[in-house]
């Protein structure tokens, strides 16, 4: 009984099965050239009959990792992973048959001895093989080109899903045309992706950038140096303009030089820029605004204080005292001007406490439709609005100066829409606004009115600037309700296109505080006079003059400083006479908070009245924090003065 293994094709008739394969390598002289051929090829070469090997050369044997015992007279499907078997079981009959398999190369796994694949190449022919029909197989490693095809299908994927999936937009231009394209560009645009092959470049490219844009490209193909990024503005399919940002290099894209393009929206990103510079010039301009707000007021101080003691003088005529109580209200408008200053300039005086936003907008629309009965007022008011933390008078203010802005806008008439809503500011919008993030009113006024160009916009709250013509406004409503809604830590954001009106929009932060009616303002003080000595601390020898004429007027003996370290030393030299200091905020010398000091602790019963040109908030609210007994703006008059101080000496 045969001890050979059995083959799984049949055998041809009248021939025997080989008992053993044999090594090509050990042909006789007869086909020496063949088997020099054979075992140096670069290939695996087999011989087989009726399924079994007969015959094979070294690179088969290195190939498969068998020696050719272990490969003789073996089936060759055996070797060959059990997926493939049929196949190259069909293929093998259709070659033994004198045919040509419809694929006369293909790919076939062999089972190596460690168990590890190699994918081979297959391709043969019938022969006879001592004097059988047999077929010749040829086999090329490939495994290793295969997996390097792998590995760059992978690689090419992994790209193309990066490329594909990328927030930029991505592009490859040569020849002035568009030869690839991401989704994020089509999308970034507004185009499908059909749209954009269609398009002209140039049409993307906002006409003020053409030029550069143009020019730069060439360069660069040319090898020149070429900002990179640089910023141009694009053109959407809707007409947006989106502020984009460009990234090139030249690459070889089939064989020929190409522009390899990223292009990244910063619109969102300049605008917090934008809005970032903008609060800075804000603040410089601010502060420069408060400097002459607080020169202004002494100014008007010390026309205040002498229209106020010529006004006490028992001789004076009826004309006489006219003309004086017109220069009083004059100094009250002035005054009500650098109020507006210091509101702008973070200096403004508040009494804060929990507000209904919609009734004092209520209040103010009424109050502005009976002046201005040409323009047709629409409210559309939240009923669940967050209430807000606010000065009444400064947001009435704010509202008021907007409501005019909007009725210039809109000559000879027109409509002011006016509504309120609750809204959420997260974290990206409060950096930009330098805000807090959190919960806020939102009052939005919008007007149908000649609307503003970029330029205007920018510098709408820019104190002094106004589109009106000379002697037509100041320049400084807007400016104000900028520096208002700023104090109250909020922020205004204005939109608006030329011819199509304008929006602004008041953010101010909700608050949790219970809503309480204001109590009734109190009555104008009496003129209340005294005794005792005053120091009258001020780096301004007008307001020295007339301060100190003032209090003399009203009984008191005054001693002036003109500055703070003159003021400690005539304090250590009258601690037991003075009743009562009247410190100015800013002055030269070894600091106001300094001398405040030391008066504190000489003389603890002492009084201190801290006057200022700007108002409590800042500086002055620290030092009034550290035991000061009263705070008087300039410019007062005598009557303010006369209360402030009995209102101190009474308590």
């Amino acid at each position: 009984m045969s001890t050979q293994p059995k083959s799984p094709l049949p055998c041809a008739k009248g021939r025997e099965r080989p008992h053993c394969a044999r090594d090509l390598s050990r042909l006789g002289d007869s086909s020496d050239i063949f088997s020099a051929v054979i075992n140096n090829a670069n290939e695996a070469v087999l011989i087989t009959q009726d399924g079994v090997i007969q015959a094979a050369n070294k690179k088969a044997m290195e190939i498969s990792g068998r020696t050719m015992e272990e490969l003789s007279s073996k089936p060759f499907l055996e070797f060959l992973h059990p997926e493939d078997r049929q196949l190259a079981m069909e293929r093998y009959l259709t070659r033994l048959d004198g045919r040509e398999p419809e694929e006369k190369l293909w790919v076939v796994r062999l089972m190596d001895k460690s168990g590890g694949l190699r994918y081979l190449e297959s391709r043969g022919a019938a022969i006879p093989y001592e004097g059988k029909a047999a077929v010749l197989h040829f086999f090329t490693d490939v495994t290793r080109r295969l997996q390097a095809e792998a590995q760059i299908r992978a690689s090419e994927a992994q790209y193309r899903y990066l490329v594909e999936n990328a927030s930029d937009a991505i592009c490859i231009i040569q020849d002035q045309e568009l030869r690839f394209f991401n989704r994020a560009a089509a999308a970034m645009l507004g185009y499908t992706p059909q749209e954009v092959l269609e398009i002209d470049l140039l049409d993307l490219v906002h006409p003020d950038f053409r030029e550069r844009v143009v020019n730069a490209h060439l360069k660069r193909l040319k090898g020149e140096k070429v900002p990179n990024p640089y910023n141009f503005d694009a053109i959407a399919k809707s007409g947006k303009r989106i502020n984009a940002q460009l990234t090139a290099a030249v690459i070889e894209w089939e064989g020929r030089p190409a522009l390899l393009v990223l292009v990244r929206d910063v619109t969102e990103s300049r605008k917090r820029e934008e809005q970032i510079q903008q609060a800075r010039r804000m603040e410089a301009l601010g502060a420069l605004a408060g400097g002459i707000a607080h020169d202004f007021n002494n100014l008007l101080m010390a026309v205040q204080g002498h229209a106020s003691l010529m006004l006490l003088s028992s001789d004076l005529d009826r004309k006489k005292a006219k003309s004086l109580r017109c220069i009083e209200q004059c100094v009250r408008s002035g005054a009500e001007l650098t109020s507006q200053l210091l509101g702008y300039a973070k200096g403004g005086k508040y009494q804060v406490r929990p507000h209904n936003l919609n009734t004092i907008i209520e209040n103010t629309a009424a109050m502005f439709g009976r002046a201005r009965k040409e323009i047709r007022i629409h409210l559309d008011l939240s009923p669940e609005l967050w209430a807000s933390e606010v000065d009444r008078a400064q947001i009435e203010q704010v509202l008021l100066n907007i409501y005019v802005n909007a009725w210039h806008a809109m000559d000879p008439g027109g409509d002011l829409f006016i509504r309120s809503c609750n809204c959420t500011v997260d974290e990206v919008q409060a950096r930009g606004m330098e805000v807090a993030p959190g919960k806020f009113a939102k009052i939005s006024i919008t007007d149908t009115g000649v609307g503003m160009d970029e330029d205007t916009r920018k510098r709408i709250f820019e104190p002094f600037f106004t589109t009106r013509e000379m002697g037509r406004g100041t320049g400084l409503g807007m400016a104000s309700a900028y520096g208002i809604v700023k104090n109250h830590g909020g922020f205004i954001h204005v939109y608006s296109e030329k011819g199509r009106g304008a929006t602004f929009s008041v953010f101010l932060a909700a608050s949790q505080g219970c809503i309480r009616e204001a109590a009734p303002e109190n009555q104008a003080p009496a003129l209340h006079r005294g005794r005792g000595l005053v120091l009258l601390a001020d780096d301004e020898a007008m307001i020295r003059d007339v301060g100190g004429r003032m209090l003399h007027e009203l009984g008191y003996e005054v001693i002036t400083a003109a500055d703070a370290f003159e003021a400690v030393r005539l304090f250590r030299q009258n601690a037991r006479d003075i009743k009562l200091v009247i410190l100015d905020v800013i002055m030269p010398g070894s600091g106001v908070d300094e001398a405040l000091k030391i008066i504190r602790k000489s003389s603890p019963e002492a009084r201190i009245l801290l006057s200022s040109g700007y108002s409590v908030e800042g500086q002055a609210r620290s030092l009034m924090e550290m035991g000061c007994h009263g705070f008087i703006q300039k410019p007062f008059d005598i009557e303010e003065l006369a209360g402030k101080i009995h209102a101190i000496q009474a308590n």
